[in-house]
């Protein structure tokens, strides 16, 4: 062999060695790519995944466990891993599981971090059999806090739903019992005003015509309360008392509370006047004594007082949502369980409640209806001592305004008023008060009747009465064909329910004005007055 070829072959064997270490590199950068790749992967996925002896050493963990446990991995590795167990027994009960199973799958287990707070946790296990070696066993964990989280709110939403739902079934079957009761009082009020034109004052029945009549429209103040419930968001403020407002709404809120309870009242006779709406007030009271009433476990007391106080520059200091100022002040305190500081701090936040809660309004309603009031509401509260409530509101310079008739002297007229009017009992007297009025009546029951008379009768009309529920046609589409056929019409509408109902549609369309059931005598006088005055 020459030196020649010597030489060649061990060129030839150097390139081939050469193009095995080049391979080798190659494996390896590739098997350190793929390397880094499953490091990170292993560190970065969200579930925790370990790997122990049976016994609870740890091996092997990636990144994810330390940050959901607080543990470095040199902790974990000294400790045992049933001391990351609310209830360390659990792991026991695990691995008897593990050799019956040889794996659980998406097994909940409430779970311990190292600042001792508790997490609920979803495991999946394997053993892993190693021949003449401690089995290992390899566990990947998730987070599911945060789901459990989403699902109660989701299901406090849900609840709330529901709530929502049932409240507006009871506003419209609120809704239409105060518009058949509107409907029965009409009747009532009208027949008691004309009894009470025919009986003189020596007559020894009239001194029972008023107290009737009293009743009659404190009745139709308890329908219009449930005209606003049904109605919900509309802001209707009247002026009155809130010494008044308290004698006549706490013996309607006490019937629904537990007989256990004592209310002590401490109410001055007179007191300056609000601008309020009656009806949200209401509500808003009764949601408070409701929480009191489920705050009490069985007897005890609320405590309810209303005075007028005046706010100085140093009071408001320590008040800041109080301006300087006269208010009137609602106090409602009870004696029951009371709530800690970080409850009662979020008493108003929507949505909140605490297990004693009534079933009515949360606290975040009632604080918006005192917002709307332009008031400021204010708890304190403590575990175990009770809980007080005050409101304050401000306090305004008008007169209350009174419901029932006016004293205004009876305006009368002549000419002819269609009334259109379904309810037999209702048309009677309303017939029996225009004619007293001096006017010829043209009644229609239904809304073609209106339309065919409108279109026959030879005469003028001056007036409709149309009732804004007809039994064959909706009042909008009456009201349309009596502007068609009498065009210029006058037409006031008559509804058992508020104006902004079933009536709103038809003053829309250009009636003239609008009257709710029950109306007296001097009311329904005045509107006519008003309405013929041109």
């Amino acid at each position: 062999m020459t030196e020649n070829t010597e030489i060649n072959i061990l060129k030839r064997i150097i390139n081939e060695q050469g193009k095995e270490i080049a391979v080798l590199k190659d494996e390896n950068a590739r098997l350190k790519n793929s390397e880094e790749q499953y490091s990170h992967l292993f560190d970065n996925t969200p579930a925790a995944i370990t790997l122990a002896t049976i016994k609870g050493k740890l091996l092997t963990a990636n990144r994810t466990m330390t940050k959901m446990t607080g543990y470095t991995l040199e902790e974990l590795k000294k400790s045992n891993m049933q001391d990351l167990y609310e209830n360390p027994g659990d792991r026991k009960t695990i691995i008897e599981m593990l050799k019956k199973e040889g794996s659980l799958i998406n097994t909940p287990m409430r779970l311990k971090r190292k600042d001792g707070s508790v997490y609920n946790g979803l495991l999946t296990l394997s053993r892993i059999h190693q021949s003449g070696k401690e089995d290992l066993l390899q566990c990947i964990c998730l987070d599911i806090s945060e789901l459990d989280k989403i699902e109660s709110e989701k299901k406090i939403l849900q609840e709330r739903l529901e709530q929502s739902r049932k409240l507006d079934s009871m506003a419209v079957l609120a809704g239409g019992v105060a518009h058949q009761f509107n409907n029965a009082l009409a009747a009532i009020v009208g027949n008691i005003e004309l009894l009470e034109m025919t009986a003189k004052p020596v007559n020894v029945y009239a001194r029972y015509i008023k107290p009737v009549k009293e009743t009659a429209y404190r009745m139709a103040d308890l329908t219009d309360q449930l005209l606003d419930y049904a109605r919900g968001t509309d802001f209707k403020p009247k002026n009155f008392s809130i010494s008044d407002f308290l004698k006549e709404t706490l013996p309607l809120l006490k019937q629904s509370m537990k007989p256990g309870i004592t209310i002590h009242t401490d109410l001055p006779e007179k007191m300056s006047f609000i601008d309020g709406d009656y009806s949200k007030l209401q509500m808003a009271l009764s949601a408070i004594l409701s929480n009191s009433s489920e705050a009490i476990s069985e007897a005890g007391n609320i405590w309810i007082t209303a005075k007028e106080i005046t706010f100085t520059t140093q009071d408001i200091k320590k008040m800041p949502d109080i301006e300087e100022g006269k208010y009137i002040e609602l106090s409602i305190r009870d004696d029951g369980k009371g709530m800690d500081k970080k409850t009662s701090s979020r008493v108003f936040e929507p949505f909140f409640s605490t297990k004693f809660y009534g079933s009515g309004l949360g606290m975040s309603a009632v604080y918006g209806i005192i917002k709307k009031h332009e008031g400021t509401i204010m708890l304190e509260s403590a575990a175990n001592r009770g809980t007080c409530i005050k409101i304050y509101l401000k306090p305004v310079e008008k007169e209350a305004e009174t419901a029932g008739a006016s004293n205004r002297p009876l305006s009368k007229g002549t000419g002819n008023v269609l009334l259109v009017e379904d309810e037999q009992v209702v048309m009677d007297v309303n017939q029996a008060i225009l004619e007293k009025l001096g006017f010829t009546v043209l009644k229609a029951k239904t809304g073609q009747e209106a339309i065919n008379i409108a279109e026959s009768f030879k005469g003028d009309i001056d007036l409709t009465l149309l009732d804004a529920l007809l039994p064959d046609m909706d009042g909008a589409a009456v009201y349309s064909q009596l502007s068609e056929k009498r065009p210029g019409i006058r037409v006031i509408v008559c509804s058992g329910f508020s104006a902004d109902g079933p009536a709103q549609s038809i003053i829309d369309a250009g009636a003239w004005g609008f009257i709710q059931k029950p109306f007296s005598f001097n009311a329904l006088s005045e509107k006519i007055r008003e309405a013929l005055k041109n």
